[in-house]
């Protein structure tokens, strides 16, 4: 089984939550998928890119395809995609800010970082 160019060597339901599947492929970190994702872009045979390439390549095509059927232009297309980058960056912000007690930027709180078990301790 393969996504993109990826072979799976593992599949496993994630323990707690029967809606995401852990992933293990070759020469990759483990990975978490929604479930009904894994179905969709996995494939018999090989294909091309990695699974981040297949992941966004899924979303992205049925993101189009809503959007034409909507009956939009081009530059409204380009636009929406636009404001959905924003709308993704600003979200990100905004969940370190929380997590790590900042304002964005630098201003994250190494203490936090620690406690959060995202760095090596020493």
């Amino acid at each position: 089984m393969f996504i993109g160019a990826c072979e799976i060597e593992k599949e496993m339901l994630f323990e707690g939550d029967e809606t995401l599947v852990e992933i293990t492929a070759v020469d990759h970190e483990p990975i978490r998928l929604c479930r009904a994702v894994y179905d969709v872009i996995k494939s018999e045979e090989k294909g091309n890119g990695d699974i981040t390439d297949m992941v966004t390549r899924y979303f992205a095509s049925k993101f189009f395809k809503d959007l034409a059927d909507s009956n939009l232009d081009y530059y409204m297309v380009a636009n929406v995609c636009a404001s959905l980058q924003t709308l993704v960056h600003n979200a990100r912000e905004r969940l370190l800010s929380d997590t790590f007690d900042c304002s964005g930027g630098d201003a994250i709180k190494l203490s936090l970082v620690l406690e959060a078990g995202t760095a090596v301790k020493a």
